[in-house]
């Protein structure tokens, strides 16, 4: 496309006006343009603020907030939502960096609609949700335990089938302890 990236007035499929930005070029995703942006939050960035159903979250040894789940220390799941604003859409892309809290399992084997990562899941519609795409979070690089990333050595992490192979899964634990605490040397998922 010739048109520059940066925000556009776009009609809605109801007929209201939406200012949305549009990646032209591909630079966030696949180099080819033509992307609608649904949704976007940058905690490094002054003012930032977390996406309904998480929380703000302040550590000691990191220099920004983090979103999670309201009670990082108890199991569970809890949700955001963000809408396509009517759009049907063929391809999702995007970046995303977390960092691991404390002792995690990377899977779960249940279903889609339950918590079966220790993670994050893209996912779409419900009843049962469709799994788009999966980032997971292991114990450690070192071991090949049942709490431990596929990809380990000798690993014996089974992956729930509904994720396949769509998935990226990693340990923000590389000095080898297990303790309560914001992993934030290491960046999940980060390329």
């Amino acid at each position: 496309p010739s048109l520059q990236s940066g925000y556009y007035n776009i009609i809605l499929t109801n007929g209201s006006i939406d200012t949305i930005y549009c990646d032209m070029d591909g630079s966030y995703c696949d180099g080819k343009g033509g992307w609608t942006r649904v949704a976007y939050f940058n905690m490094t960035e002054p003012g930032s603020t977390c996406p309904p159903g998480l929380s703000l979250q302040l550590h000691s040894n990191i220099n920004h907030g983090v979103c999670g789940r309201p009670n990082p220390s108890s199991a569970g799941c809890d949700s955001t939502f963000f809408s396509s604003k009517g759009f049907n859409y063929s391809n999702v892309c995007g970046h995303l960096r977390g960092y691991q809290f404390g002792s995690v399992d990377a899977f779960h084997l249940v279903s889609v609609d339950s918590f079966y990562v220790e993670g994050v899941s893209l996912t779409y519609g419900n009843s049962p949700r469709k799994h788009i795409w999966t980032f997971a979070s292991g114990e450690d690089d070192f071991e090949a335990g049942d709490d431990d990333c596929p990809c380990n050595n000798g690993s014996n992490q089974p992956i729930p089938s509904f994720v396949g192979n769509d998935y990226y899964c990693e340990s923000g634990n590389s000095v080898h302890d297990y303790e309560t605490k914001l992993y934030s040397m290491d960046a999940l998922w980060d390329g």
